[in-house]
């Protein structure tokens, strides 16, 4: 028995523009009868969140190939933007990818290249904090892993926001969708500056 929201899968089915903004009147014309109450209330976020375990009318849009984006700044306007998934992933990559080629050529430590690769090997990029501090021991020739918890939330997470932190638990915000090319692409990444930093630091030492 087909979902009560399938009309709406239809038409988003039918766009061919990457992102699509949709009024709620637009989206009560689509389905034919009026959106609960939930979906523009104080509930409104969670009800238009893109999680298929908590809400069934999630499928809508995410088998149409589109996530809901941004939803706490379009919901006052009552409408709903949707990107398409592949986009989403795209666009997470590529801002990934500018921050390590940009960012880890500075680096003194290699805290945040341990980070993103220890987070892109792990099950949906996510990884709890001692694993990725006890990855930054190892790497780091047993000097410890500092201020490598401060480094991480200031420049992964609050000013270049590709990290999320959740307590202990430390995820990439990457898409699952993002291809194994892409994935291996910023391993290879985060290896060759992990490598660079080996190199530089048995240099030293033998100088020393």
């Amino acid at each position: 028995m087909a979902s009560k929201y399938q009309p709406l899968t239809d038409f988003l089915l039918k766009q061919n523009g990457e992102s699509v903004t949709i009024s709620f009147d637009k989206i009560n014309s689509i389905l034919g009868f009026d959106l609960p109450p939930s979906a523009s209330d104080t509930n409104a976020i969670t009800w238009w969140a893109n999680d298929t375990k908590s809400h069934s009318q999630t499928n809508a849009w995410l088998n149409a190939g589109y996530k809901t984006k941004n939803v706490s700044n379009t919901i006052g306007n009552r409408e709903i933007n949707f990107v398409k998934e592949l986009e989403e992933s795209n666009s997470e990559f590529e801002k990934i990818k500018r921050v390590c080629m940009e960012e880890f050529p500075k680096s003194v430590r290699n805290y945040r290249e341990v980070t993103i690769k220890t987070l892109l090997e792990s099950p949906d990029f996510t990884a709890e904090r001692a694993t990725i501090l006890e990855n930054i021991d190892k790497l780091n020739f047993g000097r410890g892993h500092g201020t490598a918890p401060e480094m991480i939330r200031e420049y992964l997470d609050i000013k270049f926001n590709i990290v999320e932190i959740n307590g202990s638990t430390y995820s990439l915000l990457l898409s699952p969708n993002t291809s194994s090319e892409q994935v291996n692409e910023l391993l290879k990444i985060c290896g060759q500056t992990i490598a660079k930093y080996h190199i530089k630091k048995m240099t030293e030492q033998d100088v020393e």
